[in-house]
């Protein structure tokens, strides 16, 4: 088994994702300019309902309401980041450059890789079901099993989820024949390595956080009003580079375990 160089690798996804971001941007634009307007009137719908999120104990009315509003939204922003995650991946590994309406493809590789994220979804729920009902038992009784167990489980299905996704630049190829399984047998023995390679990951998100903070406050001191659009707009901004920071990780290991690329 091939054992990952975490520092290099982190550095290689991190080059790559940042030293072509304006590419990045390039082939998201088309989606944010769809997606950011629906987003925004989502939220400015359930915050007219005085709630952005559910509660178990409100009314079950207004349940429906949120789920009706927050479902098809979440069903669109899967099938954008799909389109983008495709042809990010193509660039990266093919140096495919997508042109005018092609960046809002939405094909059958691109139906494939949606599937694909749910179905990758849906196996850690199912590896985390049993132990997380033992859990939600267990700390009736000893709240610390809530850290001591809760965790490293946590911990242990990402690392999971994200030795699954190196079969996503696969699909983005079209190489229908790399499967789940193919992708925890390349990237084996390295799970201590990708909790370290999710370490930088987090702590490069805390930081793309911050300065993110740091500029909503910039604009609060310009405008002396920080409305609910913009928060959005800066929010909307982290999730994207951590996305494509995220995608350009799976395409850096997938080219290292599967393609045998240097790093």
């Amino acid at each position: 088994m091939k054992k990952l160089p975490v520092t290099a690798a982190f550095v290689h996804a991190f080059q790559s994702a940042f030293g072509n971001m304006s590419f990045a941007f390039s082939i998201s634009w088309p989606w944010m300019l769809i997606m950011l307007p629906i987003h925004a009137v989502a939220v400015l719908y359930l915050t007219s309902l005085g709630l952005t999120h559910t509660p178990s104990s409100i009314d079950p009315s207004v349940s429906g309401k949120i789920m009706a509003v927050n479902l098809p939204v979440g069903i669109a922003s899967l099938f954008a980041n799909a389109s983008i995650a495709v042809n990010w991946h193509r660039y990266i590994l093919l140096d495919e450059m997508p042109r005018g309406f092609e960046k809002l493809r939405m094909d059958s590789t691109v139906f494939k890789y949606a599937g694909n994220l749910i179905l990758i979804a849906l196996r850690v729920g199912a590896l985390a079901f049993i132990p997380i009902s033992v859990l939600i038992a267990t700390a009736a009784f000893v709240k610390s099993a809530v850290v001591i167990v809760g965790v490293p489980l946590f911990v242990w299905l990402v690392i999971v989820a994200t030795r699954l996704t190196v079969k996503l630049p696969a699909i983005a190829l079209g190489q229908s024949d790399f499967r789940m399984r193919d992708a925890l047998y390349v990237t084996g023995g390295n799970n201590w390595r990708f909790c370290g390679l999710l370490l930088l990951t987090t702590l490069l998100g805390l930081a793309v956080g911050l300065i993110s903070f740091l500029f909503a406050k910039l604009i609060n001191v310009f405008t002396n009003d920080v409305t609910t659009f913009s928060l959005l707009a800066v929010q909307f901004m982290i999730n994207w580079v951590m996305t494509i920071f995220t995608l350009t990780t799976a395409t850096t290991l997938y080219g290292y375990f599967v393609e045998d690329r240097p790093l």
